[in-house]
C-alpha cells in the first residue's frame, strides 16, 4: 500500500506534540508568576553558547557553520520576538510576526526542534554513560568523550527547548493527549480482532413433573 509523506511523518508529529505539551505546562507555570516566556527561552538557549564553544573545533566546517547559524537565529529570535509578537487575549494566544524573516525561521524551527531535542537527549545520555566509564576506569578518553557529548547534546537540547517554549500553546492542553488518542485507537482495533470469550453454558436442572 502506498504511503504519503504525511502518513510517514505521523509518528514524528505525534511525538513532537507530546513534547510540546510538556513544555506548554512548564511555560504556563513560568508565566503564572508574571514572567515572560522569552526569559525562559533565554534560560535554555544562552548556556548553549559556551557549550558550543567547547566542542565547535571538533566539528567539520559545514556542520560548524550550520550550527553557528542556527544558534545565531535562535538567539536573534528570542531577542526580537517580544516586540514583533504579542499576547492578544487571556488565553495567551499569540499573533504571528509580520516579519517575513521571522515567519521563515519559524518554519525552520517547527521542523528542526524535535530532531534537535531527541539528538540532544541521546547525546547527553551517552555522555553520562561515558562519565560513569571514566569513574570506573580512569581512562581519560572516556572523560574527553563525555564532555564533548554533553556539550554538543546540551547545545541541541537547549535550542530545541527554546523553540518549544516560544511555541507553547495552552489550547493544546484542552485537547485529548495524542498518546490517549493513539491508545484508544489501538485498543479499538485489538478488540475488533481478538474474539470475546465464549459465554459459559450453565446447566439447567430439569424440573420433576408430578404424576397424577
Amino acid at each position: 500500500m502506498n504511503q504519503t509523506l504525511d502518513d510517514l511523518l505521523k509518528p514524528v508529529k505525534f511525538l513532537d506534540e507530546a513534547v510540546l505539551r510538556q513544555y506548554t505546562k512548564l511555560t504556563q507555570k513560568w508565566e503564572s508568576k508574571g514572567r515572560s516566556r522569552y526569559s525562559l527561552a533565554h534560560a535554555f538557549q544562552l548556556p548553549t553558547i559556551p557549550s558550543d564553544l567547547y566542542f565547535v573545533n571538533s566539528l567539520g566546517h559545514i556542520p560548524k557553520v550550520s550550527l553557528g547559524i542556527l544558534l545565531g537565529l535562535e538567539l536573534g529570535s528570542n531577542i526580537s520576538e517580544p516586540s514583533t509578537r504579542r499576547d492578544v487575549s487571556s488565553d495567551r494566544t499569540i499573533v504571528e510576526s509580520n516579519s517575513p524573516i521571522a515567519r521563515f525561521y519559524k518554519k525552520i524551527a517547527d521542523v528542526t526542534r524535535f530532531p534537535l531535542f531527541i539528538s540532544g537527549v541521546g547525546l547527553m545520555a551517552k555522555g553520562g554513560l561515558d562519565l560513569v566509564g571514566y569513574t570506573r576506569t580512569n581512562n581519560p578518553e572516556y572523560l574527553k568523550d563525555a564532555l564533548s557529548e554533553v556539550s554538543l547534546g546540551y547545545t541541541f537540547f537547549g535550542n530545541a527547548s527554546s523553540m518549544y517554549v516560544k511555541e507553547s500553546n495552552p489550547k493544546l492542553l484542552d485537547k485529548t493527549p495524542a498518546w490517549k488518542t493513539a491508545y484508544d485507537f489501538v485498543k479499538e482495533k485489538i478488540s475488533g480482532i481478538v474474539p470475546e470469550p465464549a459465554p459459559e453454558l450453565v446447566p439447567v436442572k430439569a424440573r420433576s413433573v408430578s404424576q397424577k
